[in-house]
């Protein structure tokens, strides 16, 4: 019976030993289990961020991530791409080869910052993402003005790349973008369509590589887009470094790009349009250098091609013009010197024109031309043969009138509008003026006028001038008028080619009153 006694209570003992030792243990679990539990994601608080989405598609979310995507001003259609580069750029251990809407599964991931964690878990075509606050029991207090103060200055930066009308991106070292602005998002779509624009890591648009140098910490330079339909895209790039990472930023330069082309293009057709030419041309720009010149400079002036394309100054190149005896000699070098300086003024006003007699018997006509930009154009032309026809062609002049003021007869030629053009010695010998020395561009009509005064009244002169104002169906006539001083005048008129008129005069002595026969005898 004791024994019975002593067992139950040995039994009572041991059970209650048990007893205290299994709440012990579950007391102490749970206590380790609250100490845990502050650091752990809160799946069921209110703060928790809860996105999902069915494809790339956003199907529903929770109060508080409707409130993220209300704070950040995301547009619809848009979540993913944002929500993308929020993860991304929080999170340093999320997969960045993968999108997320194709993880599988990922648990507690913890933020940069160990202030939250992410979690995504894939059904079929849909995917969850939760964004759960770590509640910890020694978090400090915040300040909530120097947050407020954090927060509106986030946004400021948000609001200012997100419409920035540039590129802005930020990739590794290694080519990999890792945050990119609207208008890059932008381009991106339109370059490969919408589909690629939502893939992450975003398309690298530019071939990066090498653009900043080692060591280099900044750099600019003009990249053209090497992906989709955007061929002939270029864009005026600088990259700085930021902590591990490139900051790139790019303007639109395709507009300069074609311009510039375009001005090549068209300095080329000027180049060959030039090389064809007779005339030498010289271009200086606004430092005074050769800029442009012509094949023809080169023949004319007898200069070098390698002396030409060393690009020399104004003063230097007509030095050498000097030296090859392709330039006036001066008689007083150091005043030619100051003609060099004026006559660059009066390029630049574009009045210069001088004709240069060279040694070697050639005649040039250098005229100074301004040209846009403050530069200079000079023109050499070789006018020898024009000036040798010229000087042929007054010769032949002055012979021929030396011809014609040998005549004994008045000569006057008319053109076919019956103005004068030719007259002789003998002419105004006759008429007592020379109506092409006293009148300007004198006509038929006021030759006539003098005619008329210098003879006595005929219908002659008044047949002249129709005869002459006739220029077909014309024959040679002639006619008898008596001048004021008793002499008789034989007029032949007659028609010449090209519809001209010939006028010609003969006269003949004043007869001599002779005595009568009566008289004559008387005085023998």
């Amino acid at each position: 019976m004791g024994l019975t006694i002593g067992l139950d209570l040995l039994i009572i003992l041991a059970a209650g030993m048990t007893s205290s030792v299994l709440a012990l243990t579950l007391i102490m679990r749970w206590s380790e289990r609250r100490a845990g539990a502050a650091l752990q994601p809160n799946p069921h608080g209110p703060e928790s961020q809860v996105f999902i989405f069915d494809g790339d598609a956003l199907d529903d979310t929770s109060d508080a991530a409707d409130v993220w995507l209300s704070e950040n001003e995301v547009e619809p259609s848009d979540e993913l791409r944002r929500l993308t580069q929020f993860l991304t750029g929080r999170f340093p251990g999320l997969p960045r080869e993968t999108a997320l809407t194709d993880i599988e599964i990922l648990k507690d991931l913890p933020s940069a910052d160990g202030r939250t964690a992410l979690n995504i878990r894939r059904l079929g075509e849909r995917t969850r993402l939760e964004l759960n606050p770590l509640i910890s029991s020694i978090d400090a207090k915040i300040d909530v003005s120097s947050l407020r103060a954090l927060e509106n200055e986030l946004e400021t930066h948000r609001a200012n790349s997100e419409h920035l009308p540039y590129l802005v991106w930020r990739e590794t070292p290694q080519g990999e973008v890792t945050w990119i602005n609207r208008a890059y998002f932008d381009l991106v779509e339109k370059s490969l369509g919408p589909e690629d624009a939502r893939k992450w890591p975003a398309i690298n648009l530019f071939e990066t590589r090498g653009f900043l140098g080692q060591g280099q910490e900044s750099a600019t330079g003009r990249l053209p887009v090497r992906a989709g339909g955007e061929k002939d895209s270029w864009y005026d790039c600088a990259a700085t470094r930021v902590h591990n990472e490139i900051m790139f930023s790019a303007a639109n330069a395709s507009q300069i790009v074609r311009a510039e082309t375009q001005l090549r293009e068209f300095t080329q057709t000027l180049a060959k349009t030039f090389s064809h030419l007779t005339v030498g041309l010289a271009i200086f720009d606004r430092g005074r250098r050769l800029r442009l010149f012509n094949p023809a400079l080169s023949d004319l002036t007898g200069l070098s091609a390698q002396f030409l394309t060393a690009r020399p100054t104004l003063v230097g190149f007509l030095d050498e013009l000097r030296d090859a005896q392709m330039i006036p000699e001066p008689k007083d070098y150091s005043n030619w010197r100051t003609q060099l300086t004026e006559m660059e003024a009066e390029a630049s006003n574009g009045t210069y024109q001088e004709t240069w007699s060279l040694p070697s018997g050639q005649t040039y006509r250098v005229s100074g031309r301004p040209h846009p930009d403050g530069s200079l154009a000079f023109l050499f032309e070789d006018i020898s043969s024009e000036i040798s026809l010229t000087r042929r062609f007054r010769a032949e002049l002055e012979l021929s009138q030396a011809v014609v003021d040998a005549l004994p007869d008045a000569v006057a030629v008319f053109t076919r509008s019956g103005m004068l053009t030719l007259t002789n010695t003998a002419f105004t010998e006759l008429w007592g003026k020379d109506p092409s020395a006293t009148m300007d561009a004198p006509n038929v009509n006021d030759v006539t006028k003098i005619w008329y005064e210098s003879t006595h009244p005929t219908p002659a002169w008044g047949d002249f001038r129709e005869f002459c104002l006739t220029p077909n169906g014309r024959a040679e006539w002639s006619a008898d008028v008596q001048l004021t001083d008793g002499r008789s005048l034989t007029c032949r008129f007659g028609p010449l080619p090209g519809g001209a008129t010939i006028a010609l005069f003969a006269t003949a002595p004043v007869p001599t009153q002779q005595p009568s026969k009566e008289i004559a005898r008387a005085t023998a």
